[in-house]
C-alpha cells in the first residue's frame, strides 16, 4: 500500500496505475503510525515518528534524529487469515492464535487426513512459496511422501525502485550466529556503472569455511539475483564454489560472484591456508629464479 497525501482528511491508496483517495479516521491513521514505529528502516534505525500524513508531504523522524522527506510512505500492515466461523474446529482442523491452520513440517494438519498449503498455513505469505508448498501438500496427501517444507531459503522481494531482495539469515543478525559478512557497494560493479545506477549493495553471510546462509541485495532487478544464491543457501554452496563458476559480465549478479571472490580472498591470507599459501609462494619464486 502506498499512502499518497490526500485532500482535506484522507490520503490515497496508489493500486495499479490508478490513485484513490479514501477518507480516513484517526483509528486508521493510528494504525498506520503504529505499523511505520514498529518497522525497522534503512539499516537498522528505528521510526521515532511520523507526521504530515493528512494535510502535507509526509515526513519520518529516525532515532537517530534524521529526519526523511517523502513523496509516499509504504506501510505493511499485515494480514490474517479469513478462517473465522469456517467450522475447522468440527473437522479436528486446529488453528493457531492468528487463525492460521497448525501445521507440521510435512504441511499434515491436526486431522492426520488433512494437509494444508498457502497462506492460511502461517507459513511466509508469498506466491511462490504457497506454490510449492502446495506441490509438497498434495504429493505427502496422494503418494504417502513424507517431504518436508524448507523456511530457511525462501526467497523475500520488495518490489520498490530499487529493488530489496533477501534470503536467508539476513545481514543484521549475522553476529549472533558468529558468521561474517562480505559487502559489495555496486559503485564498484561496472553494470551498475553503466547504467547510473549505482547506490546498491550486495551482501553475503557466510561462515568461516566460507558457506553461504543468507544474502542481501539492493539493486534493479535483485530479485532475478536471488536465484543463485537461494541454491546457494538451500544447498549449503561455498564461496569457493561460487568464486570458481564463470558468471556473465557486466550483469548485476556480478556482484555476487566478486563477493565471493573476495571472501575466498580473505581466508587464503588466514590461518593454515595463509601460511601454505605463502610457503607455495616463495617456493614457487625460488624455482622461477
Amino acid at each position: 500500500m502506498l499512502a499518497i497525501p490526500g485532500n482535506g482528511a484522507g490520503f490515497g491508496v496508489q493500486l495499479g496505475l490508478g490513485v484513490v483517495t479514501i477518507v480516513t479516521s484517526a483509528a486508521t491513521y493510528a494504525v498506520l503510525v503504529l505499523a511505520l514505529l514498529t518497522q525497522s528502516v534503512l539499516g537498522g534505525l528505528a521510526v521515532g515518528s511520523v507526521f504530515g500524513l493528512a494535510r502535507a508531504l509526509p515526513a519520518v523522524l529516525l532515532d537517530d534524529g534524521s529526519r526523511l522527506p517523502a513523496d509516499v510512505v509504504l506501510a505493511a500492515i499485515g494480514r490474517r487469515s479469513n478462517t473465522k466461523g469456517l467450522g475447522f474446529e468440527k473437522a479436528g482442523v486446529a488453528l493457531d492464535d492468528k487463525g492460521n491452520v497448525r501445521v507440521d513440517d510435512k504441511l499434515r494438519t491436526t486431522n492426520p487426513r488433512i494437509w494444508s498449503a498457502g497462506d492460511v498455513s502461517g507459513l511466509p505469505q508469498f506466491t511462490h512459496t504457497a506454490g510449492v508448498n502446495g506441490s509438497i501438500a498434495a504429493s505427502n496427501a496422494v503418494l504417502g511422501l513424507r517431504r518436508s517444507v524448507d523456511s530457511d531459503a525462501v526467497p523475500r522481494v520488495t518490489f520498490t525502485h530499487p529493488e530489496v531482495g533477501a534470503v536467508g539469515i539476513q545481514p543484521s543478525e549475522a553476529s549472533e550466529h558468529g558468521y561474517e559478512v562480505v559487502t559489495i557497494e555496486h559503485h564498484h560493479l561496472d553494470r551498475a556503472i553503466a547504467e547510473a545506477a549505482t547506490s546498491g549493495f550486495t551482501q553475503l553471510v557466510i561462515d568461516g569455511k566460507g558457506r553461504m546462509f543468507g544474502a542481501l541485495v539492493v539493486s534493479p532487478r535483485a530479485g532475478e539475483t536471488l536465484g543463485e544464491l537461494s541454491l546457494a543457501v538451500k544447498n549449503g554452496l561455498t564461496t569457493n564454489q561460487i568464486a570458481g563458476t564463470t558468471h556473465a559480465y557486466p550483469t548485476f549478479d556480478d556482484a555476487v560472484w566478486l563477493a565471493a571472490v573476495a571472501n575466498v580472498s580473505a581466508r587464503l591470507k588466514q590461518g593454515v591456508v595463509g601460511v601454505a599459501t605463502k610457503l607455495l609462494r616463495a617456493v614457487r619464486s625460488r624455482r622461477v629464479r
